[in-house]
């Protein structure tokens, strides 16, 4: 546990054993009607930890002679690794658990969970999300589920913490119920995953959307005073407009290229496997489902835009160019300027 700014405390999770690690931020608002944002893994030694940083956090406001109750929890979206301490926190610290009514399905039932990753799509989309990974990922990951008294927030609410203002704002893409909260006094943002300090955030199917994704980081861009996003995974970001500028450029670079190879392929068209064999000619096969997400919502993009086609009759959706005249630059200056 470390105070990462005044009165907001960080609680590093970490899962898994040696090179195998995998690690989350949970962040405490202390103070009266304290906030747990995003609450980490399920695992009984994780679950240990946040109840005993709770404990230390109250101790330690106590202790400044100030007035300190923890009373929420939300997390930042309906990916197991940042939900699945709720329940804990709602059963053995009574903190009344928040969310928007997407992030509903993901966080209070294993059938519901399962199903809001479901889809009809293409081939390589499918195969991204298996039944048998979803069924086993559960009990071999500890994800716990939430299935009463959570009360409703939405984008826009306003908390109160002491006398500081913290606002919830719905920024999806990453996926559809990513939720951030900010602080404009502090110049604070608790990002989730919607930017990261060193590593570019996930995107994948069936849920991160290209095109809301980059809208909500050029969102953030508006917000009055940001001076820091303290994320999910990672260390803070300190220098936010020039990291979520970097980010923008980065999927668009990343869109041309994919539309430069669809061009190049011209109407024979190219199949979803030669693109990701193009960028990760020696990828190790279990990498497969990490890497290609972010090709899969760069296709999907440039289909919904209709300057890409899909074909899916073949064992791998082919590509092909539809509107020869499409201007990405234009498309681009449309997402960030909306």
């Amino acid at each position: 546990m470390e105070e990462i700014a005044p009165n907001i405390f960080i609680i590093k999770q970490t899962i898994g054993f040696k090179r195998y690690k995998f690690s989350v931020n949970v962040f405490v608002v202390a103070g009266k009607n304290g906030i747990v944002f995003d609450s980490g893994f399920g695992t009984k030694k994780c679950m240990k930890q946040m109840d005993t940083a709770i404990k230390d956090i109250t101790g330690l406001m106590n202790s400044r002679g100030r007035s300190c109750s923890i009373k929420y929890a939300m997390t930042s979206h309906g990916h197991w690794d940042h939900f699945s301490g709720l329940r804990n926190l709602q059963k053995n610290c009574g903190l009344q658990i928040l969310a928007i009514k997407k992030q509903l399905p993901k966080i209070s039932s294993q059938k519901t969970y399962l199903e809001s990753f479901s889809t009809t799509d293409s081939t390589r989309t499918r195969r991204f999300f298996s039944p048998r990974f979803g069924k086993l990922h559960i009990p071999l990951l500890c994800v716990q589920f939430v299935p009463d008294n959570i009360k409703i927030i939405k984008d826009r609410d306003i908390f109160m913490v002491d006398d500081t203002v913290w606002q919830v704002f719905h920024l999806p893409g990453h996926d559809t119920d990513d939720i951030v909260l900010y602080n404009e006094k502090q110049g604070i943002l608790l990002g989730g995953d919607l930017i990261l300090r060193s590593i570019t955030s996930w995107l994948g199917p069936p849920k991160s959307d290209l095109a809301a994704y980059v809208k909500s980081l050029a969102f953030v861009l508006t917000l009055p005073d940001i001076k820091r996003i303290l994320p999910s995974h990672g260390s803070p970001v300190e220098n936010p407009h020039e990291r979520i500028s970097s980010a923008i450029d980065h999927r668009k670079d990343r869109t041309e290229q994919i539309l430069g190879l669809v061009q190049k392929a011209g109407n024979k068209g190219i199949a979803f496997n030669e693109l990701f064999g193009i960028f990760y000619p020696e990828t190790k096969s279990y990498q497969y489902k990490t890497l290609s997400g972010w090709i899969s919502v760069t296709l999907d993009y440039l289909v919904k835009t209709g300057a890409v086609c899909c074909e899916e009759s073949t064992p791998f959706a082919v590509y092909k160019i539809s509107d020869p005249n499409f201007d990405l630059n234009l498309a681009w200056d449309q997402l960030i300027c909306k």
